[in-house]
């Protein structure tokens, strides 16, 4: 599922991204009324997140969960009800070989709509034994 559409700029320490994908009939998180609570926005931000790990790295691609998230501010507005696209940019806050810490903010007609902190980590491949597939193969 990704749910990013554009990538508008990014650098070793940033990413900036837009999408109008809050708007689609179908999307894969709304709820059965068609609403999209603000909460999903951590998922457009973790989405990011990723992208900007995966165009900084030299390796292969990792999987990466969210750990935890700090300071998250939030404006009570459904994503489905903003027209126009999304903004989001995410900023490398500090990163070592198991994750990476990032403040992030999500934007709509440069009114802040979310904002924080998250921090993703790649979980020890011992977590995922037993499960039928893995995020790794």
């Amino acid at each position: 599922m990704s749910l990013i559409e554009r990538v508008i700029s990014v650098s070793a320490v940033h990413m900036r991204c837009a999408t109008l994908s809050h708007l689609r009939p179908s999307h894969p998180l709304s709820r059965k009324d068609g609403s999209l609570s603000p909460l999903m926005s951590i998922e457009y931000a973790a989405q990011v997140t990723a992208l900007h790990a995966a165009a900084c790295s030299t390796g292969p691609a990792q999987t990466r969960v969210i750990g935890s998230l700090r300071g998250v501010r939030w404006q009570n507005t459904f994503l489905h009800t903003l027209d126009g696209p999304l903004d989001i940019l995410v900023e490398l806050q500090s990163q070592n070989e198991r994750g990476a810490q990032y403040d992030f903010s999500l934007h709509h007609c440069e009114r802040e709509i979310v904002a924080g902190k998250i921090t993703v980590f790649q979980p020890k491949k011992e977590i995922f034994r037993g499960l039928t597939t893995s995020p790794d193969g």
